[in-house]
C-alpha cells in the first residue's frame, strides 16, 4: 500500500525534474509587458546600462521575476539580449562605413577589442572583415 501511494508522487517527481517544459506557475504576471519594457530601456541607454537590480526596482519586481520574464518572453536573459543589441548595432555602423574603433563606444564596449569579442561571438567574423565585406569598394 506505501509503494503504490508513493508511486505517484515519484512519477511526479521525475517528470518534474527531467522533463523540458515548464510548470504554468513558474511565469510572472504581464512577463511581455515586462520584458519588453526591459528591452526598450536597454536599449535606450546602449553605452550606460542600468543594472538588472536598478530594472527590478524600477519595475517593482525581484531580479529573478525580471530574469524570469524576461527569458519567457525573449528566450535570452537581458545581458546576452544586450550583447546582441550592441553587436546589430555595431553591423549598422559599419555599413555606413565607420571604423570598429569609431564603433566600439557608440554602442557601449569598453574597447574595440571587446567589440571584437562580442562581434566574433554573436557572427563569426570579426568587425573589420564584416566592413571589408560590405565596403562599397571591396
Amino acid at each position: 500500500m506505501e509503494a503504490e501511494s508513493r508511486l505517484p508522487w515519484l512519477l511526479t517527481a521525475l517528470a518534474r525534474r527531467h522533463s523540458t517544459s515548464r510548470p504554468a506557475c513558474d511565469t510572472v504576471r504581464g512577463a511581455a509587458h515586462i520584458a519588453f519594457a526591459v528591452r526598450d530601456r536597454l536599449a535606450d541607454e546602449l553605452q550606460a546600462p542600468p543594472s538588472l537590480a536598478s530594472l527590478a526596482i524600477d519595475l517593482g519586481l525581484s531580479r529573478y521575476q525580471l530574469l524570469r520574464a524576461f527569458r519567457t518572453t525573449m528566450g535570452i536573459p537581458p545581458y546576452a539580449w544586450l550583447a546582441q543589441h550592441r553587436v546589430n548595432r555595431a553591423r549598422a555602423l559599419l555599413e555606413s562605413g565607420l571604423r570598429p574603433a569609431e564603433v566600439a563606444p557608440l554602442v557601449g564596449f569598453a574597447d574595440q577589442a571587446h567589440l571584437t569579442r562580442w562581434f566574433r561571438r554573436v557572427l563569426g567574423v570579426t568587425p573589420a572583415a564584416y566592413r571589408t565585406s560590405v565596403s562599397p569598394t571591396a
